[in-house]
C-alpha cells in the first residue's frame, strides 16, 4: 500500500474530520476482525477543540490536555524521526542498521511521556 489515510470525525463532537496518513512514520491501522484500533495516539492540536485521545478496539480513551510546548516538542521529535527513517530508506546499505531516531534522547524522552 503506497498511500493510505483513515479518516473519522472528532471524537469530542466538534464535527472536525480528522484525516490520519498510513505510513510507516505515521498512524497504523488495525482491524482485527471486529474492532479498529489507530496508533499512535491522535492530537488535533489544529483543531479548536484541541483533542487528544487514542482509538483502541472501536474506544476512544482520552488523554490529558498537552500544553503548546509539549505539542511543538512532540512535532519536532515526529519530524526528526521521519527525517531519519526516510534518510534510511534512501540508503541502499545491505545491512539495516538501528533507526537513529531511536538513540536519539529527544525520542526516548517522548517515549516516555505517552
Amino acid at each position: 500500500m503506497i498511500y493510505a489515510t483513515a479518516s473519522h470525525l472528532c471524537c469530542c463532537g466538534c464535527g472536525s474530520e480528522v484525516v490520519t496518513p498510513l505510513t510507516p512514520t505515521d498512524w497504523r491501522l488495525t482491524f482485527d476482525g471486529t474492532t479498529v484500533s489507530l496508533d499512535p495516539s491522535i492530537g488535533n492540536w489544529s483543531f479548536p477543540c484541541q483533542s487528544h485521545y487514542w482509538i483502541t478496539r472501536s474506544r476512544t480513551r482520552w488523554s490529558n490536555h498537552w500544553s503548546k510546548e509539549r505539542v511543538n516538542f512532540s512535532r519536532a521529535i515526529d519530524s526528526k524521526r521521519k527525517q531519519d527513517f526516510y534518510e534510511k530508506e534512501s540508503l541502499t546499505s545491505s545491512t539495516p542498521s538501528k533507526s537513529k531516531a531511536k538513540e536519539n534522547w529527544l525520542y526516548r524522552i517522548l517515549q516516555c511521556l505517552r
